[in-house]
């Protein structure tokens, strides 16, 4: 009940892996892959805000969960319908749209973790406010630079599990960062092109060199 605290905590518990990742672009969000034989897995654009990771980790759920097979109208709205009631139940948040203006959206994002605007959407889709009040609080998001940049950013979540399972691996099963990057990588092409030199990596932030088998 109530707002979901840590959502990266909370799929990892759940047996979902979570991986921020440099993608060298802003215009990819995320990917999830369900490779056969394994757990789930959410790479995560590491540039996005607070809100932003909390929102696309709801939405790739929402894929996760519902598209196996990619079969729907329009599987990003459902994706997005799925995110906005996982995160703001109507049930428990809709006495909290009424009379929406962007200070009770501020008010309300650090307590249901989600943007401002994702607030005065719900607002809307619940007929808490008009549809004029509605388009007129998009129009201050703008004026105010808020649409890209709002205020009261939220804590970053940081994924924990592949950190555990990398530490596991070192400190139970003696492998060295040399051995763990042939692991994960010796299958892949991108990191391998010339299989006679090492390539450097980074995992962490830290750089290391990876070696193919």
């Amino acid at each position: 009940m109530g707002p979901i605290r840590n959502l990266t905590e909370l799929v990892e518990s759940a047996g979902g892996i979570v991986l921020k990742c440099d993608f060298d672009t802003t215009n990819i969000d995320a990917v999830h892959l369900k490779p056969a034989g394994m757990p789930p897995l959410f790479f995560l654009n590491s540039k996005l805000s607070g809100d932003r990771l909390r929102w696309t980790l709801a939405h790739e759920l929402g894929h996760a969960f519902l598209h196996t097979n990619n079969i729907g109208a329009d599987i990003e709205e459902e994706a997005d319908a799925f995110a906005a009631e996982f995160l703001m139940p109507e049930n428990e948040i809709v006495n909290h749209l009424y009379e929406m203006t962007l200070l009770r959206a501020a008010e309300l994002k650090p307590v249901w973790k989600v943007s401002m605007a994702s607030l005065i959407r719900q607002a809307y889709n619940h007929n808490c406010i008009t549809e004029w009040k509605y388009k007129n609080l998009f129009i201050l998001l703008s004026k105010n630079g808020y649409r890209k940049n709002e205020p009261y950013p939220l804590t970053m979540e940081e994924p924990k599990l592949l950190k555990t399972i990398v530490a596991m691996h070192r400190s139970q099963l003696g492998y060295n960062p040399f051995e763990l990057a042939r692991l994960l990588f010796k299958n892949d092409p991108q990191f391998f092109e010339d299989r006679d030199k090492p390539r450097l990596m980074r995992f962490d932030g830290k750089p290391f060199f990876a070696f193919a088998a």
